[in-house]
């Protein structure tokens, strides 16, 4: 007989647990078989007009590894959205800040925290599906705290590091652009006409586009490849 999941269930949540306990060739770290089976069948057999903060709790460690030997680090096995991971059961709860409302006896949704994020402090660098509440800054952070944090920790994106300086080459210039309305040869002819004294409304309505283009045009905030090369020309 076909087995039949309750229409409730989060289908996703629902194969991450059983390919844990299934299928250890997923990329996933191998884990005792007997705990997932539990952990799933556990899972299942919570109806959903039952859900409740406690029940919410109990539903949360059933997918937590404590023995992942990954310098003291609490593995969250359940689904993963981003680079964290996430407990779908009512609602949509985030595994790692979850784990801290429970560390600090606070519900998910208390207003004392709202605004305010879970940031990792992992031993040996931060490991985002990390749900051991040792391993989080011990007060909740702001938004730009956590920024900072992360940008003194090198996990930042920025500088350097950005894509658009690790890969120049996938960045879609002027015309390369789809969306793109006008040519090289227009945007240089706008810069022109705007030296020469027309005003930025009247070029515009010439172009058949936003006055705000225009301004972006003339202070050099879009087509900056243009500029560059104008110079470059210059300085031979």
């Amino acid at each position: 007989m076909k087995q039949k999941f309750p229409p409730w269930s989060n289908f996703k949540q629902c194969f991450v647990a059983s390919a844990l306990f299934n299928n250890s060739t997923l990329g996933f770290a191998p884990i005792l078989r007997a705990h997932f089976d539990n952990a799933f069948t556990a899972f299942l057999s919570v109806p959903r007009n039952s859900v409740t903060w406690e029940t919410v709790q109990s539903v949360f460690w059933l997918f937590v590894d404590k023995d992942s030997s990954q310098n003291g680090c609490w593995i969250w096995r359940g689904s993963i959205q981003g680079r964290h991971g996430v407990l779908s059961f009512g609602l949509q709860y985030y595994a790692h800040r979850l784990s801290k409302c429970i560390a600090d006896g606070i519900p998910y949704n208390c207003p004392s925290i709202k605004g305010l994020e879970c940031g990792h402090n992992c031993p040996n660098g931060d490991n985002p599906l990390c749900v051991n509440p040792a391993h989080f800054h011990k007060k909740w952070l702001t938004r730009l705290e956590h920024m900072q944090d992360t940008k003194a920790k090198g996990q930042m994106s920025a500088g350097e590091r950005h894509y658009t300086k690790r890969k120049p080459h996938l960045i879609r210039k002027g015309t390369a652009c789809p969306w793109s309305k006008l040519s090289d040869e227009e945007v240089l002819l706008i810069r022109s006409l705007y030296a020469d004294g027309y005003s930025q409304q009247a070029i515009a309505k010439g172009f058949n586009v936003s006055r705000s283009a225009i301004q972006q045009i003339v202070n050099g905030n879009r087509w900056k490849h243009l500029l560059i090369k104008s110079e470059n020309a210059d300085n031979t």
